[in-house]
C-alpha cells in the first residue's frame, strides 16, 4: 500500500461499504482483490498489540479498529513521540496525518467487551510477506 493510491471512491466500491461502515471480513477480502496479503491480529494486551503494531509498520500500513469496533483508522508510521495515523473523521480537504501518543493510541484501540480487544489488519504485499 505504500507507494499505491486509490480513490475514497474506488475503495469504498471495492470493499462493499455501507451506510452502516465496513466490516473486518470485507476489509480482508478486499485487501486480497487489490493483490495484498492481509494479515489480521487480535491482542489481549496493549503490549503485544503495540509491538505487533511496531514491526508491522516496517513493511505496511496497519488499519486499526477503534472505538469500540465502531471506526477504523490507518497507523502509517512511527513518530519521536508515537505514531502516525490518518483518521477519516478528522477529515478536512484531505485526510490528515496526525501523531498520536502510544498510550493515546492504545487507549482508543481497546475496544469493551470482546476477547482480544486489540484488532488491526495489516495490509502486506507479496514481497513483505515473512512466512
Amino acid at each position: 500500500m505504500y507507494g499505491i493510491s486509490y480513490s475514497q471512491n474506488h475503495i469504498a466500491k471495492v470493499l462493499g461499504t455501507t451506510p452502516e461502515g465496513t466490516d473486518e471480513q470485507d476489509i480482508l477480502q478486499a485487501g486480497q482483490k487489490l493483490g495484498y496479503h492481509p494479515v489480521s491480529g487480535h491482542f489481549a494486551s496493549a503490549a503485544h498489540a503495540i509491538a505487533w503494531l511496531e514491526g508491522e509498520l516496517r513493511w505496511s500500513p496497519v488499519l486499526l479498529c477503534v472505538e469500540d469496533w465502531g471506526h477504523w483508522v490507518c497507523a502509517v508510521g512511527l513518530s519521536a513521540g508515537g505514531y502516525l495515523v490518518i483518521d477519516p473523521d478528522r477529515a478536512f480537504p484531505e485526510w490528515p496525518v496526525v501523531p498520536v501518543t502510544s498510550a493515546e493510541l492504545a487507549e482508543r484501540w481497546a475496544c469493551a467487551n470482546v476477547p482480544g480487544p486489540y484488532y488491526a489488519i495489516s495490509m502486506r504485499t507479496l514481497d513483505t510477506v515473512r512466512l
